[in-house]
């Protein structure tokens, strides 16, 4: 999806390259501003972050 008038981007406070982990709650539980360098590891990191377990 096209964001051409950066509407998303502005709801979602991100920069283009960056990424919300949204719970099934619908709750954020992860935002990253821009793409990490390493964006598999940065996203195996995040549930033991969240569940207080790093």
């Amino acid at each position: 999806m096209t964001d051409l008038y950066y509407d998303r981007a502005k709801l979602r406070e991100t920069e283009e390259s960056g990424v919300l982990l949204v719970r099934p709650d619908a709750l954020i539980a992860r935002r990253a501003m821009s793409l990490p360098d390493d964006p598999a590891g940065a996203l195996r990191a995040a549930p033991p972050k969240l569940l207080g377990r790093a």
